[in-house]
């Protein structure tokens, strides 16, 4: 893996070694992406691409919901082969304390992230939303018509409050973006230590946080177009057709999103092993 001893982290060498990776082993890791794969033609099919754009709440959250707990099981694997060399047939997949690690760390990001969204959510729909429209009738067919609302909006706050809106907005993504570097080490630590690894992680990027930025940028980048590629044509072929149709449709570009996440995922891994400091015990 990665020689980081001289502190900074190699942003060009990480990225070629995550891609090397998913060129080395898709093949070995490519039953296990079968998971989020069936997860994904579920969701597609339970919230299904349709004419007029809208859906089912409901059904949407539990799609997001199956696909994003197939992809920990996705990960527990691509992170038990780099991190351990560890490879358990004859898929990958298993359900286990990886697994159920795995999970708790789940859990701790969304007990860090969601609350504050909601807050805000909550406080955009007291303080603004309820003053520009009388009902919820009347908001809905506000919010149908973009320019409306956005002018709506503009009247409500006026210049100061968009400008201290945006810069609000702009704040928290940042504190977002910087946090998400500082973990992006966790579930790679909790894999090898064999233990939750959060905060713990925190303090190892240290100087090192632009670097691990443009590190997980340049390696998401490429796949991240690849994945619009692929999700363009597939679900333009699919086009509004029947549940089955919609869950091929899904199913095979989870398959292929899901390969190409591998080197996000296996980026993690390179910083755990480059950045954990030698006489690190997990608590």
């Amino acid at each position: 893996m990665t020689d980081i001893a001289a502190g900074k982290v190699p942003i060009l060498k990480c990225f070629e070694q995550a891609w090397r990776f998913l060129f080395d082993h898709w093949r070995l890791l490519a039953p296990a992406a079968i998971a989020p794969a069936l997860a994904n033609g579920i969701a597609l099919a339970l919230s299904p691409v349709n004419t007029t754009g809208a859906g089912n709440p409901m059904s949407e959250l539990t799609g997001f919901a199956i696909v994003t707990i197939a992809s920990v099981f996705f990960t527990a694997a691509v992170l038990r082969k780099i991190v351990r060399d560890e490879f358990i047939p004859p898929l990958g997949l298993a359900f286990g304390q990886d697994e159920t690690r795995l999970l708790g760390v789940l859990g701790c990001y969304l007990a860090i992230f969601v609350p504050p969204v909601v807050l805000l959510a909550v406080v955009f729909q007291v303080f603004l939303l309820s003053r520009i429209a009388a009902s919820p009738e009347e908001l809905a067919e506000l919010m149908a018509d973009s320019e409306r609302f956005s002018e709506a909006v503009l009247q409500q706050l006026g210049a100061g409050g968009l400008l201290l809106l945006d810069v609000i907005l702009v704040a928290l993504v940042i504190i977002a973006v910087v946090a998400l570097a500082r973990l992006s080490m966790v579930n790679a630590a909790t894999i090898g230590e064999k233990k939750v690894v959060f905060f713990q992680s925190w303090s190892w990027s240290k100087g090192n946080v632009l670097r691990i930025l443009a590190a997980l940028v340049i390696t998401a980048l490429p796949a991240t177009l690849l994945d619009l590629i692929v999700a363009a044509v597939v679900l333009g072929l699919a086009g509004a057709g029947p549940a089955p149709v919609q869950a091929v449709a899904g199913a095979v570009t989870g398959f292929i999103q899901s390969l190409l996440s591998i080197p996000a995922i296996a980026l993690g891994a390179i910083l755990y092993q480059g950045l954990r400091p030698p006489a690190f015990v997990a608590k």
